[in-house]
């Protein structure tokens, strides 16, 4: 990769809490961030940054199936949200597009949690 370049994985809330039935999900999360770390010392000297986005609760089918919520379920799992609504691809896609612009020109080695001022993870406490 050329200098000024950056590269942004996607982790998960999920890698930065421990949850019930989560466990290799979460574990791949969270080695993921690891890898971000990690990736951002060793890249840094070449000018290339590297960070993580963790997306914390949007409602999408994989969060349905995966997590087995329902609709049903979303004014509890709202109520744990300080910003007190659900996250949507677009607040992640707009936290990634910060990542790999120059806006972020000297950030690296960082991981956004994107999930309305809760902290990281899944809560599965509503079963």
């Amino acid at each position: 990769m050329a200098r000024g370049r950056a590269i942004v994985n996607i982790a998960s809330g999920a890698g930065m809490r421990a949850a019930p039935n989560t466990g290799a999900y979460a574990a791949a999360k969270a080695a993921l961030i690891n890898l971000t770390y990690t990736m951002a010392a060793e890249l840094a000297s070449q000018g290339i940054r590297v960070n993580a986005v963790s997306p914390g609760m949007v409602p999408t089918d994989s969060f349905y199936d995966v997590l087995e919520f329902t609709a049903d379920d979303l004014p509890k799992l709202i109520d744990t949200v300080p910003l007190g609504r659900m996250g949507t691809p677009q607040d992640m896609a707009a936290a990634v597009l910060y990542l790999a612009s120059p806006a972020a020109s000297w950030v690296t080695g960082q991981n956004l949690l994107v999930g309305g001022g809760r902290e990281g993870g899944w809560s599965v406490e509503h079963r």
